[in-house]
């Protein structure tokens, strides 16, 4: 049996041996390649997608078919595309970079956005204890790890999932993890919420799942914590064998009443589950790569060995245990600067192999054997930056900045990584005054504020032209930097003032500048990073360019550079080669 994708197909069944729909005459071979085999779920007219099973002859795919042409749940749609494509991770289903797509039905009424990605064999978590009751507490453990693995690499990529539950986690036929329906998965940056029309007087607010929606989330204001609201109550679930909707609330506390219908469950893993759903974000695990560091078996023991040091049982401890503690820190304390200094080449060794995790541990241990070093209070900034802890990355450049008050390097050098943070959190008012504040330094003669003041320019010039439109001021601020890196061996802060100034006359109109310059950037830029070939596939399109299509690809295939306009880019290098392979 062979489907027809048109939703307003009247009888959509048909057999395995016809090319075209024998109802409405609608081709069976989706965007020349794929077969819908079978739904996986009812198909109705109230739901906003039908997904099928599909085949392309050799393997067999999840197609998801958006049946609503709504601007916002395009959008919607558009970014579980671009997640899907972007995250790399065997617990996510991936999506090949033409595998979204547009398709009209014949006689249909609009055009049906699809998507169609890996199909991950296995049961959801949902039939599974149906079949198989409820789960151990080492079985817990496990599979806690495996999931909390995924939430790191999603929330890392600045994007969260809103809508976890058992029925949402399918576990593979050799016992692995697995997270899907990204359908309302948002980026962290974005967290309001906003009404999607969805026809008639409907409206969709936020994603609510009985039972797993934390009450952020269903007055509008998800966040990063909402994921591990439901994941907690996944767990209950999973060791109770009950719905968080059938289990009873303490009417003083409110929270849930589960662990006497959980069998053998360890208490510091109870108590873990319990902080996960909190009813405040705040009281809640605030990151993924900190919760991973807690959910093993050592340290769940610790945590109950230390429940019991502050248990009131516990009155003393030995005084010969207190001289012998105090004499070992004596003999550190005398060791503390060589060690500090060790632990920072360690931790920057680790930064540039992108250990970031690692890196923060270093870094920390260096600033606990001296606290009064400015360099290692701004190394740990940057290592918490990375890892998206931006409250632990603000509070060490300002400790940064009160400990090297007289160093004009440390200065510029902080204040440039807390104009970064600032962009990251999507406060560019902020990020553009601590730029403006290294650029202060520009008269400074030292080479190495120099560079940092060239930098901060840069992006400067960059946020004049994707924030405040002020292209004229731009082009100044580019033009000043650039009189000072020419002469110097600076060919990566070059390719980005290339790419800014290219930017810039793109955005007057001026395409034959705009041309010059983002191919001067492309030619200096040794890291192969998506900008410049994003905006040069805008300026050849515009003049009709034989190149085109190889800028938009390699706009879509290289790095962003963690720049958030560049993953905007992205989309449409996306959405322009969709179109282009479509009208071929």
């Amino acid at each position: 049996m062979i489907y027809c994708i048109n939703p307003e197909c009247k009888q959509r069944e048909n057999p395995d041996n016809i090319s075209i729909c024998q109802y409405c005459g609608t081709s069976l071979l989706v965007n020349q390649k794929y077969r819908l085999i079978k739904p996986l779920r009812p198909l109705t007219q109230q739901s906003y997608a039908d997904i099928f099973e599909v085949t392309d002859g050799e393997n067999s795919k999840v197609i998801k078919v958006l049946k609503v042409n709504s601007p916002q749940f395009v959008k919607m749609f558009e970014r579980e595309a671009f997640t899907l494509q972007l995250l790399n991770h065997p617990g996510i289903p991936k999506v090949e970079p033409d595998d979204y797509f547009t398709f009209t039905p014949n006689d249909y009424s609009g055009e049906l956005h699809c998507l169609v990605m890996e199909k991950i064999p296995g049961q959801n978590l949902e039939q599974w204890l149906i079949e198989n009751g409820v789960i151990s507490s080492n079985k817990a453990l496990d599979w806690l790890r495996q999931l909390v693995e995924i939430l790191d690499v999603l929330h890392t990529n600045y994007f969260f999932h809103r809508d976890i539950k058992p029925s949402n986690i399918i576990i593979r036929p050799d016992g692995k993890l697995a997270l899907i329906d990204f359908g309302t998965v948002r980026d962290i940056s974005n967290t309001y919420l906003v009404k999607i029309g969805v026809g008639g007087n409907e409206n969709l607010t936020t994603t609510m799942s009985g039972g797993y929606t934390p009450q952020e989330q269903i007055d509008g204001k998800a966040v990063p914590q909402s994921d591990f609201y439901a994941l907690g109550r996944t767990f209950v679930y999973l060791l109770t064998g009950k719905s968080p909707t059938e289990l009873p609330n303490n009417p003083k506390t409110g929270k849930l009443i589960w662990r006497d219908k959980a069998r053998n469950i360890s208490h510091p893993l109870a108590d873990f589950i319990d902080e996960m759903t909190a009813r405040l974000p705040a009281d809640r695990p605030q990151r993924a790569f900190q919760m991973l560091e807690d959910l093993n078996p050592e340290k769940l023991f610790l945590k109950r060995i230390l429940r019991f040091l502050m248990s009131p049982q516990l009155k003393f401890i030995s005084t010969g245990f207190l001289i012998t503690l105090a004499s070992f820190f004596l003999i550190q304390l005398w060791t503390r600067p060589l060690r500090a200094a060790h632990e920072e080449i360690e931790g920057r060794e680790a930064l540039q192999d992108r250990k970031f995790e690692d890196a923060r541990k270093h870094f920390e241990e260096a600033t606990k054997l001296n606290p009064n070093k400015a360099d290692y209070q701004n190394s740990l900034g940057l290592a918490c930056k990375l890892q998206k802890d931006f409250e632990c990355a603000l509070n060490q450049y300002e400790k940064s900045l009160e400990l090297g008050n007289g160093d004009i390097l440390t200065k510029a050098t902080v204040y440039y990584n807390i104009a970064t943070l600032f962009e990251d959190i999507r406060d560019f008012d902020k990020a553009i005054e601590y730029y403006k504040k290294v650029i202060a330094y520009q008269s400074n003669k030292d080479d190495n504020v120099s560079v940092v003041v060239a930098d901060a320019r840069n992006n400067y010039a960059r946020l004049l032209i994707w924030q405040k439109q002020n292209n004229q001021k731009a082009i100044e601020e580019i033009s000043k930097s650039l009189k000072y890196v020419e002469p110097k061996n600076a060919s990566r802060t070059k390719s980005k003032l290339y790419k800014n100034l290219g930017w810039t006359y793109l955005q007057l109109g001026n395409l034959q500048a705009a041309k010059k310059y983002l191919e001067k950037a492309i030619e200096l830029d040794e890291y192969q990073t998506a900008a410049a070939h994003c905006l040069q596939a805008t300026v050849l399109q515009q003049i009709d360019s034989k190149d085109t299509l190889s800028s938009w690809q390699k706009c879509r295939d290289y790095d962003a550079d963690g720049l958030p306009e560049v993953e905007t880019w992205q989309l449409d290098a996306i959405r322009n080669l969709n179109s282009t392979k479509q009208q071929k």
